[in-house]
């Protein structure tokens, strides 16, 4: 309806103004040129001939030749637009003959228009079979004039939904897909092949460390005690606790690397398990006069996960975070809204941020910025991630330090109803 208001009314008008100017025209022209005498077919011949004189050239310039060339432009553009396309197109007739193709069309399949020009499209696409019509999109590997293959992804749509006069087909190559599909399976080959050279290494080098630190622990505990009762100062021996247990950190994360421990999967709701870890950095985060803040999403977030390894992952974090804020910041845990069946976590500080020479490789075994760190506790919280069925990832921030993103799957269909704990909304310590 609207397209006949604004083109086709319009147009109608004007011819009926053409045809009511030339009749005006030829009404006032006829008595000067046909006789009174003569009969009314003589005059009928004549007001019709100039008529059409006159009317014609009329329609002819107002209409048809400003149409014309509005149609010509048009037909050029789409022209332009098809062979300059990204994408292969072809068209086919009813009887699957080919009729033409654009320039990708001939780059990917390596023939020219003209020669392709009334073959069958099975010559060119040898997946073609009587029912790609009906699935409307296929894949298949042309053949190249180096004995290669390439592979492309074919679409089918009619010229007109409402008569059979054939196909358009848009071609796609996949090349780039597969080389990027290709490089990111190597990738990982390579990296699980790394991750078990680092839990080989890991585990005998926990195993060896393990047994002296506990005695070494143990040792300074008892003459603490010692120290103590004496009333003597007990400074150096808290030192040297501090250090074993910052090595008992490093062994622990190497232990992390070597076992793999199953998920034991629960119903967990994620503000109990950031909370926790809020109060296991608590006195550290006092001491460095880092401030902690928790920014829950609108409504407890539920998640059928293993606690102990989320915590894991939360305290990785934290202690990260906290490494890079030695002299007093702001760490921030922010649960955001995601969409259906994910959950999106950011974990944010404003310490120093991560190293530009490092941040592209930042989730890969044995880097790290920290002089003492051993570039293993952001892998195993990768690990930790993937096993959620989630990902990772972390930039720095523009005003200063960084920021995690984690997103974790809730995994179920259907969310169970869960006791109402209650949880405070922010927990901070100055």
């Amino acid at each position: 309806m609207r397209y006949y208001i604004h083109v086709q009314l319009p147009l109608f008008l004007m011819v009926l103004a053409v045809i009511f100017c030339s009749e005006t025209v030829v009404m006032l022209l006829l008595p000067y040129l046909v006789h009174e005498e003569a009969g009314d077919w003589h005059r009928g011949i004549i007001d019709a001939a100039l008529l059409l004189v006159i009317s014609a050239p009329l329609l002819w310039l107002l209409i048809v030749d400003p149409l014309r060339g509005v149609a010509l432009f048009e037909r050029h553009r789409a022209q332009t637009i098809i062979e300059n396309a990204a994408q292969g197109i072809l068209t086919i007739n009813a009887k699957n003959i080919v009729q033409s193709m654009n320039r990708a069309a001939e780059t990917m399949l390596e023939v020219t228009s003209q020669a392709a020009t009334g073959r069958p499209v099975i010559d060119l696409l040898p997946a073609w079979t009587p029912a790609s019509l009906q699935e409307r999109k296929f894949e298949t590997k042309v053949t190249t004039r180096s004995g290669g293959s390439r592979p492309v992804a074919v679409s089918i749509s009619p010229l007109d939904p409402d008569r059979d006069e054939g196909h358009i087909l848009m071609i796609r190559d996949l090349t780039e897909q597969y080389l990027a599909e290709q490089r990111r399976v190597e990738a990982a080959v390579m990296r699980a092949e790394k991750l078990a050279l680092a839990a080989q290494i890991a585990s005998s080098v926990a195993h060896e460390l393990r047994n002296p630190l506990t005695s070494m622990k143990m040792l300074v505990q008892t003459n603490r005690e010692e120290v103590l009762a004496r009333g003597m100062p007990v400074e150096d021996l808290d030192l040297i606790n501090q250090e074993i247990l910052r090595m008992e950190l490093s062994l622990r994360e190497f232990l992390s690397l070597a076992r793999h421990s199953p998920q034991r999967l629960e119903w967990i709701q994620l503000d109990d398990v950031i909370l926790r870890t809020f109060r296991l950095v608590e006195t550290r985060a006092r001491q460095q006069q880092v401030e902690l803040q928790f920014s829950p999403a609108s409504k407890p977030v539920t998640l059928n996960a293993d606690r102990d390894h989320l915590q894991q992952l939360f305290l990785n974090l934290a202690m990260n975070s906290l490494d890079a804020m030695p002299s007093g910041g702001k760490l921030t845990v922010e649960l955001a809204e995601s969409e259906e069946g994910m959950e999106e976590i950011r974990v944010s500080d404003t310490g120093t941020g991560i190293p530009p020479e490092i941040l592209g490789r930042l989730f890969e075994a044995f880097v790290t910025s920290k002089p003492t760190g051993t570039g293993l506790g952001l892998v195993v919280s990768r690990r930790l991630v993937e096993e959620q069925g989630g990902s990772i990832s972390a930039i720095n921030r523009p005003e200063g330090g960084a920021v995690f993103t984690i997103r974790l799957s809730r995994n179920p269909d259907v969310v169970p109803t869960v006791g109402a704990d209650s949880f405070p909304m922010s927990h901070t310590v100055s």
